[in-house]
């Protein structure tokens, strides 16, 4: 509860305007999250397969770790830098509980549905005692109209809500990591089969890289593979340092903004 508590309390700093506009606009420990991600991902990853396979992924808005267990995989275990990240999967994960999908609705419903969601909850576990407490707190310190705005980076929808109606069951199987993976993340001692980093690579820096291909290597099984997007043309420097360590396969390109972005599976050299 103590965790709940400080979490709570810096959210509470980034609405009354104590944290940076740099630092909350940016990807920190207290930072704003993603509503929903931009990536394609019935096309990026239609070639991937994931049944019955353990996956790692960046958290983000919680769409790929939704996605992930939609394509069946047996375990998805969720890291992210930002501790606000936990929270938003987390009510999503009680929104396929109660209210049937995973998709919160627009920025004038979402509050309205966390709403419903809490006074539905049974809080049959400790993970459900801590999502609801998070939320509940959020709402008696912050106008609940300002709530959104506060947390989010802006309402954009570009995943199917579809593939947001999860098919697993209640007892999900699913860790969080609080770490930065261009940094230590020995509070990880599971490998996977499937790493999804998403464009993380675009935020290393060239001193980290090192560390950054040490972990990637590290988290994975001897025959496991990562996943990585919005991989462009110009960052040579990135790619030779992956290529140091990895074999880079093409995955289906997708279009931003009219844009070709590249996608890319990574695997262990022999």
């Amino acid at each position: 509860m103590s965790n709940v508590l400080y979490d709570v309390s810096k959210v509470l700093d980034m609405y009354n305007g104590k944290l940076s506009r740099q630092y909350i606009w940016g990807f920190n420990d207290y930072s704003k999250v993603y509503y929903s991600s931009n990536e394609d991902f019935k096309n990026i990853f239609s070639s991937v397969d994931m049944n019955d396979k353990s996956v790692l992924t960046v958290l983000a808005s919680g769409d790929q770790a939704i996605h992930f267990y939609n394509k069946g995989a047996k375990r998805v275990d969720v890291f992210d830098v930002n501790k606000i990240t936990k929270y938003y999967y987390g009510i999503r994960l009680l929104a396929i509980k109660y209210l049937g999908s995973s998709f919160l609705g627009d920025e004038v419903n979402f509050i309205n549905n966390v709403i419903d969601i809490l006074n539905k909850c049974s809080m049959d576990n400790d993970f459900e005692k801590e999502i609801v407490s998070f939320w509940s707190l959020l709402l008696k310190k912050i106008p609940k109209q300002d709530i959104f705005n506060t947390i989010f980076r802006g309402y954009d929808k570009y995943v199917d809500n579809e593939d947001l109606k999860i098919k697993f069951n209640d007892s999900i199987n699913s860790s969080f990591y609080n770490f930065d993976i261009s940094d230590n993340v020995d509070e990880c001692n599971n490998k996977y089969d499937i790493l999804v980093l998403s464009n993380i690579h675009e935020y290393v820096s060239l001193n980290n890289m090192s560390i950054f291909t040490d972990n990637v290597s590290k988290l994975l099984q001897d025959n496991g593979y990562a996943l990585i997007t919005n991989f462009g043309p110009i960052q040579k420097s990135i790619r030779e340092g992956l290529e140091r360590r990895f074999l880079i396969e093409d995955l289906p390109v997708e279009y931003y903004c009219g844009v070709p972005v590249g996608n890319k599976l990574i695997k262990r050299r022999s």
